[in-house]
């Protein structure tokens, strides 16, 4: 008999559920209606199997003794296998959609599973203790919905496909949906392609490593200078690294940022200029946006440009020399400064071959934690200073990953003038701004940004004018990657400011062939202009070492 008129309704429920469901993974990175409706392969297949199916099922049933208590077990089977194929599909397209909204890169489940923990850790210091545990309950039950949903929609359209003027009515829909769609949307393609590629990956993931280290030992070497100028010196400088989370081109680019930042920025100048400083600002173009900061430091410290995870991961099974082994070659100390990481890997620590690493535990801080980054970067520096600066007589060159401006921007610690901070338990109790911003969402995200920003820029301008001991120590202070949207735009250009401090003004002005301009406000550069566009941030230890070798020479 006809499908009943009742029906119709449910029907037309189930297969817009399963049709958005399997198309997540494409219009999610970039909504739109045209997107949203474009017929994906993986719903056709969907419809018209069940139709085959159920086609199939009647023959057995009829034909075949015991056929339909087969068929009904084989039905339950099947059932369930397309439930949990359907529901790994949307979980791997809502991933995918929001790394290439958020970030602008593919996720790799086998690399990428690891970071699940961390964001939590993030959504935790982000929100209060009840909102992380009612975001994590309405998690699990979108979980479970999604589940029941799926498995209620199939139930639905084998309901249906049962008749066969059912079967025929449903094969008639998927055909005039695709003839009628198609021209205009495109067909939106295959989630399950995506996800048996994902299997592939993790299958053959050594390999592909190994392939993509061979690629990135031969960067690294023509990036790497063949002369180490550091080495040749009798008392070569120290050099402090100051990695300033979120801090974007936006800071400068942006009306509503720049009209703080210039007079902000132009006081920090005047302040390293008063305490003898030459100053040069210029940009590079950061590999990621909004986030992946391991990415950003991984191809500063190693000279590799690192835009994805399987680069990241290929780094550390690679023969690539960073860095922080040709200062050690030099006679450096070298010291990773990082209070957000907690844990150090053996691969990690043979990679960038630092003489010392603090994480969290090392800082012995006492005080409250401030948002995501937990150790305020004032603290950070000041740590360090007794334990590195102040207590060895030797060439350093520290590496500050510095993340009080990260991310959700919505707890600024307070400053402390005077720089006596002790363990933080007395004047980093409490105290600093707040702003309405959480891991979620927040509708103060530009002045919490400026904020951070602001807070920790001033700590490094502070402590380099008035604390660091040697005259003609090297001070470079930069951004990882623009911050995240809705503050920067991921189509606008990805660019990071970089300024370059020392006493030593004539190895400052050696930098002025890499288009680093005299101040703190970096070049007006013009993003459509190729002619105009910056080098990739691993050129920056290039820079550094050309110069000192350009000053040895001269």
């Amino acid at each position: 008999m006809p499908v009943a008129v009742a029906s119709i309704v449910p029907l037309a429920l189930s297969l817009g559920f399963l049709h958005v469901t399997l198309g997540v993974f494409f219009w999610l990175p970039e909504p739109s209606v045209a997107a949203l409706a474009a017929p994906s392969v993986d719903w056709l297949v969907l419809i018209l199997g069940a139709c085959g199916a159920a086609w199939l099922g009647d023959k057995l049933g009829g034909g075949v003794r015991g056929g339909a208590r087969f068929g009904r077990r084989l039905g339950r089977v099947l059932s369930f296998a397309i439930t949990v194929w359907i529901a790994a599909c949307a979980v791997l397209g809502f991933g995918q959609g929001f790394a290439r909204r958020e970030f602008g890169y593919d996720v790799v489940v086998a690399l990428h599973v690891r970071y699940v923990p961390e964001l939590f850790r993030m959504m935790y210091s982000g929100e209060s203790p009840g909102m992380f545990v009612l975001y994590c309950g309405l998690l699990a039950a979108a979980l479970v919905a999604l589940f029941v949903a799926i498995r209620a929609s199939l139930h639905g359209v084998a309901r249906v496909a049962v008749a066969p003027r059912g079967r025929l009515g449903l094969a008639a829909t998927a055909v005039v949906y695709l003839v009628v769609l198609a021209p205009f949307t495109g067909v939106a393609g295959s989630a399950s392609k995506e996800l048996v590629q994902q299997g592939l990956v993790a299958i053959s993931l050594d390999k592909q490593l190994e392939e993509s280290a061979r690629k990135l030992e031969a960067e690294n070497q023509r990036i790497r200078p063949d002369e180490n100028p550091f080495a040749e010196m009798s008392d070569p400088p120290s050099i402090y690294l100051f990695l300033i989370e979120s801090y974007g081109a936006v800071t400068f680019r942006s009306p509503q940022l720049r009209d703080q930042a210039v007079p902000f920025v132009g006081e920090r100048e005047e302040e390293l200029t008063g305490s003898g400083y030459a100053v040069r600002s210029a940009y590079l173009d950061a590999p990621v946006f909004g986030g992946s900061s391991w990415m950003a430091g991984g191809s500063i410290l190693c000279g590799v440009s690192i835009g994805e995870q399987q680069a990241f991961d290929s780094l550390f099974v690679s023969d690539a020399v960073c860095f922080p082994e040709l200062f050690n070659r030099a006679g450096y100390r070298t010291i990773e400064s990082s209070s957000a990481s907690t844990f150090l890997e053996d691969d990690y620590a043979r990679t960038y071959a630092f003489d010392a690493f603090y994480h969290y535990e090392d800082f012995e801080y006492a005080g409250m934690g401030y948002s995501w980054s937990r150790v305020p970067d004032q603290y950070v520096i000041n740590f360090i200073h007794e334990r590195e600066v102040l207590a060895r007589d030797e060439p350093r060159f520290i590496y500050h990953f510095l993340t009080s401006s990260h991310h959700p921007w919505d707890h600024v610690p307070p400053y402390i003038d005077d720089w006596d901070i002790g363990d933080g338990s007395d004047h980093l109790s409490g105290g600093g701004r707040r702003f309405r911003n959480r891991f979620s969402g927040g509708d103060e995200y530009v002045p919490g940004y400026w904020a951070t920003v602001q807070y920790s820029m001033r700590a490094v301008v502070d402590y380099a004018a008035n604390m660091i001991p040697e005259d003609d120590a090297l001070i470079v202070i930069l951004g990882d990657h623009q911050p995240r949207e809705p503050i920067a735009d991921m189509d606008g250009p990805w660019w990071v400011p970089v300024h370059i401090a020392s006493r030593d003004h004539d190895a400052v002005r050696a930098f002025s062939r890499f288009g680093y301009e005299e101040g703190m406000i970096p070049p007006d550069l013009a993003p459509d202009d190729p002619a105009e566009q910056p080098e990739g941030l691993h050129h920056l230890m290039r820079h550094i070492f050309e110069a000192y070798a350009e000053g040895a020479d001269g």
